[in-house]
């Protein structure tokens, strides 16, 4: 007897998630140009053949590890907003940056994919594609920073947002991590509680 068509279902996401972890391990160390389909797929355990199936380029595996990242960013920023729904805009930035760095703390390779994707000329571009250029509209964090009286709130959202993926990147990056919580919470008490 064959199998159901959920346990058929159940097993294709299965192997596409492997796929995932394995393009991400692998860009995340190595970028695009740097890695072949084949050591992609015995990451994965499996043939070329079927990797093929699943992404029909290595293009398109790459574009679906990048869009799940931002999916799991976009996640983190909607759950902490949710979780400050009523506090100041502070509130839910404060929460981002902790979901953030506990994530980066749980899964660097996750941040170093972020890295290759400012770096990394094969993804720097897919990259761009995904999350789209500057429209003009202020910076995402700058509600926060006005709310707390911040004479240039866009400014102050670049800059909080840059020390933040620089501690990230000190605690990937680094042959000796730092204590990333401490970081963060450093940051939002030097920048958000004023």
């Amino acid at each position: 007897m064959g199998r159901s068509a959920a346990a058929n279902a159940e097993q294709r996401e299965a192997m596409r998630g492997r796929l995932l972890d394995a393009g991400l391990e692998l860009f995340a160390a190595r970028g695009v140009d740097g890695v072949s389909v084949g050591a992609i797929a015995a990451a994965a355990g499996c043939s070329k053949g079927l990797l093929y199936h699943y992404f029909p380029t290595k293009q398109a595996l790459a574009e679906a590890v990048l869009r799940r990242w931002l999916a799991e960013v976009h996640e983190l920023a909607a759950a902490a907003a949710a979780a400050a729904e009523g506090a100041p805009p502070t509130a839910a930035l404060a929460a981002f940056a902790r979901a953030m760095a506990g994530r980066v703390a749980a899964n660097p390779n996750s941040y170093r994919l972020q890295l290759r994707a400012l770096a990394d000329p094969g993804f720097r571009s897919l990259a761009g594609e995904l999350v789209g250029g500057s429209d003009g509209a202020p910076h995402p964090m700058a509600s926060a920073f006005a709310a707390v009286g911040s004479e240039a709130p866009d400014l102050d959202g670049q800059f909080f947002q840059t020390a933040l993926l620089g501690i990230f990147a000190h605690h990937v990056l680094s042959p000796r991590p730092t204590p990333i919580g401490d970081l963060v919470e450093h940051l939002i008490h030097l920048t958000l509680e004023r």
